[in-house]
C-alpha cells in the first residue's frame, strides 16, 4: 500500500498545477478522495493516466515485469529507416622480401567484406483501459494495483517475452540453416558432464586464436549468392565470449569447475553466461558459446500512442516495437547438440582407378548443415578389386 502512496504522489509531484489543486495528497486512508477528481475530471484523468503508463507504472512495477534475459546482447539503437551495416576486413596476407621489387606503387585493396541487417519485426501491444476500470481502481489500493499490473503486464511484459522468444529462436535458425557451427556434446551422467565442460574449455581457448573455424561466413556468402565468398580469419578474446545455456544443464554442472574452466573467476563467469529455460521444442540445443558479436540486435522504433475514445469512455494505449535481430557470420559460435538429424539424402561422387591408385571417396550430405550425423562407416564386397579405409580412402588392387 505504501508503495501505492508514493506512485500517486510522485504522479501528483510532477502534475500541471490545477491538477495538484484538484487532487490531494494520497495517504493510506483518503484514496476515494484523491480518486474522485481524477474520475470527474477528464483533464485530470487524462493527466492521471499518460502519467501512469507512460513513465510511473514501469518503475514502479518493474520487479513484476516479465524480463529478456538475453537483452544484455542487445546492441543498442539505431535510427528507423537505417539498415544495420556489419564490416569485416581480413587479415593481409603477407609476401616475401624482395629488393628488386617494383611493386611501390601497385594498388593492395583490402579485403572487405559486408552483411546488412534491416528491420525485421514490427509489433504493436494494445492495451484499453475504461471509464468503469478507473472508477474501481480508486475503491481499493488492492483494486489500484490490479489496474497497474494489467497496463504494464500487458504492455511490457508482452514485448519483453516476445523479444526472448525471437532472440532464442536466433540460435534456431542459425543452426537449422547452416550459418553456425554445431558439434554433439550433452552431458547425460558425471562422464559426460566432465566432457561437456572440457569441451566448453577447448572451444573458448581455441576462440583466442585466428581462425576460420569457427564462422561461417563462406557459408552464408554461398548461399546468399554475395561476391568473392572466401573464408574469413576471426578470433575472440575471453571477455569477449558469452556462454548461453539451459538453466538444467548449468544446474548439472558445478560452477566453479566450468569457471575454471574459462580461466575465470566465478563472479567474472557469471556475468558472462546467460540462462535460457530452452531454445525450442526439440530441446536440441544445450549451449552455445560464442562471440558477443554473434548477436546483432538494434531497437529501431519504441514508442507509446494513445487513442481516446469519447463514444465509449474508453482510452487504448498501443507500445509500438520496431527491431533489427540478426545474428553476425564474422563472429565465433559454436552450438553443443544432444543429438543430430540422419541425413536424407547422401551422394558419392563418382571416382575412377588404375591398379595402384587411390583417392578419397567425397561425399555430399543434405541437407547441408552440421545439424546432420556425417558419420559413415566404409566397406567393399570386392575385397580382391579395392580396398578401403575408415576414412573412405579407396585403392584399386586389381582391375575389375
Amino acid at each position: 500500500m505504501a508503495n501505492l502512496v508514493n506512485v500517486l504522489n510522485t504522479i501528483r509531484a510532477n502534475a500541471s498545477a490545477e491538477y495538484r489543486e484538484r487532487v490531494p495528497e494520497a495517504t493510506q486512508t483518503n484514496l476515494v478522495e484523491v480518486g474522485n477528481p481524477i474520475i470527474n475530471y477528464e483533464v485530470i484523468g487524462n493527466e492521471f493516466l499518460s502519467e501512469l503508463v507512460n513513465r510511473i507504472a514501469l518503475t514502479i512495477v518493474n520487479s513484476r515485469v516479465a524480463q529478456n534475459p538475453l537483452s544484455v546482447l542487445k546492441k543498442g539503437s539505431i535510427p528507423l529507416g537505417q539498415d544495420v551495416q556489419d564490416i569485416f576486413v581480413n587479415m593481409a596476407k603477407g609476401e616475401v622480401f624482395d629488393k628488386d621489387s617494383m611493386d611501390l606503387l601497385k594498388n593492395y585493396t583490402p579485403d572487405v567484406k559486408s552483411v546488412y541487417y534491416r528491420v525485421n519485426r514490427r509489433d504493436k501491444y494494445p492495451v484499453t483501459v475504461s471509464y468503469e476500470m478507473l472508477k474501481n481502481a480508486f475503491t481499493s489500493y488492492e483494486n489500484l494495483e490490479k489496474l497497474l499490473n494489467g497496463i504494464v503486464n500487458s504492455l511490457y511484459s508482452g514485448d519483453n517475452y516476445d523479444e526472448y522468444l525471437m532472440m532464442k529462436n536466433l540460435v534456431v535458425s542459425a543452426v537449422y540453416n547452416g550459418v553456425v557451427k554445431c558439434e554433439k556434446e550433452a552431458p547425460t551422467d558425471e562422464a559426460t558432464g566432465k566432457a561437456f565442460v572440457k569441451k566448453l574449455r577447448t572451444l573458448s581457448g581455441l576462440f583466442k586464436f585466428p581462425s576460420a573455424k569457427f564462422n561461417k561466413y563462406k557459408t552464408y556468402a554461398e548461399e546468399k549468392g554475395l561476391s568473392n565468398p572466401t573464408n574469413v580469419v576471426t578470433w575472440c578474446p575471453i571477455d569477449s565470449q558469452i556462454l548461453l545455456i539451459k538453466s538444467e544443464i548449468l544446474s548439472s554442472i558445478d560452477v566453479d569447475v566450468l569457471a575454471s574452466a574459462f580461466n575465470m573467476s566465478r563472479a567474472d563467469f557469471i556475468g558472462r553466461v546467460v540462462e535460457v529455460d530452452s531454445f525450442d521444442d526439440s530441446d536440441k540445443i544445450q549451449a552455445i558459446i560464442c562471440d558477443e558479436a554473434f548477436f546483432q540486435v538494434w531497437d529501431n522504433l519504441t514508442t507509446l500512442r494513445t487513442f481516446e475514445n469519447a463514444d465509449n469512455l474508453t482510452r487504448k494505449y498501443i507500445l509500438h516495437r520496431w527491431e533489427t535481430l540478426a545474428v553476425s557470420p564474422f563472429a565465433n559460435a559454436v552450438c553443443l547438440l544432444s543429438d543430430l538429424d540422419s541425413p536424407t539424402k547422401i551422394t558419392a561422387q563418382d571416382i575412377s582407378l588404375t591398379a595402384g591408385e587411390s583417392k578419397q571417396i567425397e561425399l555430399d550430405f543434405e541437407p547441408k548443415t552440421d545439424v546432420v550425423d556425417k558419420s559413415v562407416t566404409f566397406s567393399t564386397e570386392d575385397t580382391d578389386i579395392i580396398s578401403v579405409n575408415k576414412n573412405g580412402m579407396v585403392t584399386a588392387l586389381a582391375e575389375g
